[in-house]
């Protein structure tokens, strides 16, 4: 089997259209697609960006926050699953000030992880999902 490219990462989110406005506000992706299964209580929406990485934003009805909601990056990693988005920017100051500037949460400023080659910093979305933003080293 040949890998072909990355198809998408899903976020469980409380409300499918406010976190697609987010993610298109905040974010710049653009909904892609929307579909549910009423009969199992689910919304989704397919949201791409403009590099084409595609998120799948689903709602399903009776979902409760993680437990990771609240807790730092490194402590939401004391359990098993999947903890954040990573995502590449040009420069982690600039992108921080501008999402600073839309109210984004920010869970920790810039840093140099010299072992990972990056400088990053991590946000939450509107649902309490982690976003890291990573900036490769020279």
């Amino acid at each position: 089997m040949e890998l072909r490219q990355f198809h998408h990462f899903a976020l469980v989110v409380a409300d499918v259209d406010a976190s697609t406005r987010w993610y298109g506000d905040v974010l710049g992706f653009a909904l892609e697609r929307r579909f549910g299964f009423a009969e199992a209580g689910v919304e989704i929406a397919h949201v791409v960006s403009t590099a084409g990485i595609r998120l799948e934003l689903i709602q399903q009805t009776g979902s409760a926050p993680s437990p990771d909601v609240g807790q730092d990056a490194f402590g939401a990693l004391r359990t098993q699953g999947a903890k954040h988005v990573g995502l590449l920017v040009d420069d982690a100051d600039a992108a921080l000030a501008e999402l600073r500037a839309k109210g984004v949460e920010v869970v920790h400023e810039v840093t140099t992880v010299e072992p990972a080659g990056v400088r990053n910093f991590w946000v939450r979305d509107n649902s309490g999902n982690l976003i890291e933003f990573n900036e490769w080293l020279a």
